[in-house]
């Protein structure tokens, strides 16, 4: 299963910051289910937490949804917050809706 994340060469191929935030946003979601499938409850959630910063840092609303996803306790809650993000752009928490780019 940990092949298939690394499907993706471009994570390490390019400095974060050259990134798409929506190809970033993906590859979290990605994350959390593969660690979901290989772990479930047998390894705690809050392990996961470490990584976040990884993958939202450096685009406007990144700090908020950081902090969303810092609170969540389950797999589920945190991949609501990253689909609400990604529908409402980058800012969360009822802000205003801006572009997936920088």
């Amino acid at each position: 299963m940990a092949a298939a994340f690394f499907e993706n060469p471009w994570m390490f191929e390019t400095s974060l910051s050259d990134l798409d935030i929506g190809k970033r946003l993906n590859t979290l979601l990605k994350h959390l289910q593969l660690y979901e499938a290989a772990w479930g409850n047998s390894r705690p959630f809050p392990i996961l937490k470490r990584f976040f910063k990884i993958y939202v840092s450096g685009f406007h609303g990144a700090a908020e949804l950081r902090k969303e996803l810092m609170e969540t306790k389950s797999f589920e809650e945190a991949r609501r917050a990253v689909e609400r993000c990604k529908v409402q752009g980058t800012r969360c928490r009822g802000h205003e809706a801006e572009s997936m780019g920088r």
